[in-house]
């Protein structure tokens, strides 16, 4: 779907008042779009809207260079190991597994299981 004249010309106008009018054809709101072009370049937003429906972009857990965090059992006692996230590989749609610094495979299905995107996550589970 191409994004009408009236949001183009919204956007080459800068005008978020009048871009309102238009967000249900965005299916953003007009919050968001106000936080965005606060930080972004309309340009970008309008490169991202066309990369979305064109099904190029993807929501990722986490990012490459982040930390997440496994619980092991080491020597009979559960802990928390810290990992950096070296790679995410996607399958089709699908996220399929994150690549850590020691070379090591963390399977997609294991997140939020054993395998957490924040310490006090892992904290949690662990301590209940």
């Amino acid at each position: 779907m191409e994004i009408s004249q009236g949001c183009v010309d919204a956007l080459e106008a800068k005008n978020l008042d009048e871009l309102a009018e238009v967000s249900d054809e965005l299916a953003i709101t007009i919050q968001t779009l106000r936080s965005w072009a606060s930080t972004m370049p309309l340009e970008k937003l309008e490169r991202l809207y066309h990369a979305e429906k064109e099904g190029r972009l993807r929501e990722l857990p986490t990012k490459v260079g982040a930390f997440i965090y496994q619980i092991k059992n080491e020597n009979g006692e559960k802990v928390i190991k810290s990992l950096h996230v070296k790679a995410i590989n996607i399958v089709g749609e699908t996220l399929s597994d994150i690549i850590v610094d020691r070379g090591e495979t963390i399977v997609a299905e294991t997140l939020g299981k054993t395998v957490f995107l924040t310490y006090n996550e892992a904290k949690q589970v662990l301590h209940c």
